[in-house]
């Protein structure tokens, strides 16, 4: 028969090598032991939080807390999932408990960094991932990228930047890290340099939805059409119900006077003001300006947010 520690440990191994179904069942079985053990209570809920279950990880993180309540990295996992789960106010107890034990928890800090940011205290959230930065023993390119979010916020997109750099030169295989920087080179309109890190991001990550549709419209915002709509299709082919990027590639159909191609992706997005006023434009395109007319008439009445733009193309049909 196993011990408490020997299944614990077990446990932990199972975790490391990714196999969570093994993992918790040998949690389960130290818990079985001995329901009163820190440790394997804690690395349960640490592993219901990585399989989503927050609500079930809750409950064995503050267990956790409540059986060891100097140990610090069971503050920072119940912080963490305070946070996941939009409890900010209490996420933010946790993670200063975790911290005042360990003042070195670069995960906490990290992580109080981004409940400080998501509450708009952007001074407290930039001196905690500072501290995060310089406690980290080991990889600095994802504390780095949360810092560079505090300091974009903060209207500092120069040290932003060079915050982000440093990250994707620490951590070059950091998709997330290069998507950020091309977000903040698209916001400072350095076009080609965004086009460089989106590709790294799209290239590190095929299914990175939000960098491969900010890529299509900084390759968009260079006048490069063509390139700017393969991007949108591939998109789309992993995402093929994001209706708005779907609508984005038929306003890049209709300026680029396929209206065919325009209509046909109008066809597949579910209705909306903006579906129908891409409808009516690729139809009036067509030739089709009696069903053209009946739809921008209708939201030209309707008082929607297209109702200005459909009167407008309407007088100059």
């Amino acid at each position: 028969m196993t011990t408490v520690v020997e299944d614990t440990r077990r446990g932990a191994m199972l975790h490391l090598r990714g196999d969570l179904a093994g993992a918790r069942a040998a949690y389960a079985a130290a818990l079985a032991t001995d329901p009163g053990d820190a440790v394997a209570t804690n690395n349960l809920g640490f592993l219901l939080a990585q399989e989503g279950d927050l609500a079930d990880a809750r409950v064995a993180l503050e267990r956790a807390v409540e059986l060891d309540p100097a140990s610090s990295m069971a503050w920072s996992n119940l912080g963490n999932v305070r946070a996941a789960s939009g409890d900010g106010p209490a996420a933010v107890e946790a993670l200063r408990r975790s911290i005042a034990l360990n003042p070195g928890n670069a995960i906490a800090l990290e992580t109080l960094g981004r409940v400080l940011l998501a509450a708009g205290r952007l001074g407290q959230a930039e001196r905690a991932c500072r501290q995060a930065v310089a406690a980290v023993d080991g990889n600095r390119g994802p504390f780095l990228v949360t810092l560079a979010a505090v300091l974009g916020a903060r209207g500092r997109l120069g040290e932003a930047a060079g915050a982000l750099e440093e990250a994707v030169r620490l951590d070059p295989e950091n998709a997330d890290a290069w998507y950020q920087l091309g977000t903040l080179r698209f916001a400072r309109r350095d076009l080609g340099l965004a086009v460089e890190a989106l590709r790294q991001a799209v290239g590190l990550d095929p299914e990175h939805g939000r960098a491969r549709h900010l890529l299509a419209l900084a390759l968009l915002a260079r006048g490069e059409h063509h390139a700017a709509a393969t991007e949108l299709r591939r998109h789309l082919a992993a995402h093929p119900d994001d209706d708005p990027v779907r609508l984005d590639l038929a306003a890049l159909e209709l300026a680029r006077g396929r209206f065919d191609e325009a209509l046909a992706e109008a066809d597949l997005a579910e209705p909306s003001d903006r579906t129908d006023f891409a409808r009516a434009l690729a139809l009036d395109g067509l030739g089709r300006g009696s069903d053209a007319t009946r739809i921008l008439d209708r939201l030209a009445g309707g008082g929607g947010p297209y109702a200005a733009q459909a009167a407008e193309v309407r007088r100059g049909q």
